[in-house]
C-alpha cells in the first residue's frame, strides 16, 4: 500500500466496503492505529470479512472512540443477533444513542430482555 495517508485510507475503505472477498490479514496491522478513521475502517473490514468476526465486533465496540464504535455498529447486520448475544448486549448498552438504536433494531423479536436501569 502507498504510504500516503489519503491513499492508504482510501484503499482500506475500498477493501472493507467495496470488495466481496478480501484477505482479512490486510486489516490487522491497522486495528491499533492512532488514526481513528483507519482504525475504524480496519475493524469494520474485519467484522465484514473475517471468520472470527465476533471478537472484532467486541474489540471495536469497546474502543474509546465513538467514531470507531459507530463504524463497527454499522456492521452489526452481518451477525446473527440470536447467536451472538454477547456482542449485541454490549452494543445495547453503548452510551452512543445511534449504536443503541441500531442494536435494538437488529435484536427486535430475538428474545432479548428489556434493559433495566
Amino acid at each position: 500500500m502507498d504510504p500516503s495517508k489519503q491513499v492508504r485510507s482510501a484503499a482500506l475503505h475500498a477493501l472493507a466496503y467495496d470488495c466481496d472477498q478480501c484477505d482479512p490479514d490486510i486489516f490487522e496491522p491497522f486495528v491499533a492505529d492512532s488514526d481513528i478513521h483507519d482504525r475504524a475502517t480496519a475493524l469494520a473490514g474485519l467484522c465484514r470479512h473475517c471468520d472470527g468476526a465476533p471478537r472484532w465486533f467486541l474489540r471495536g465496540l469497546k474502543d474509546p472512540s465513538p467514531h470507531v464504535r459507530l463504524e463497527v455498529a454499522r456492521q452489526l447486520h452481518c451477525l446473527d443477533a440470536a447467536e451472538h448475544h454477547d456482542v449485541f448486549e454490549f452494543a445495547l448498552t453503548d452510551p452512543n444513542p445511534e449504536i443503541m438504536k441500531r442494536a435494538r433494531k437488529l435484536t427486535a423479536h430475538k428474545h432479548y430482555a428489556p434493559l433495566k436501569w
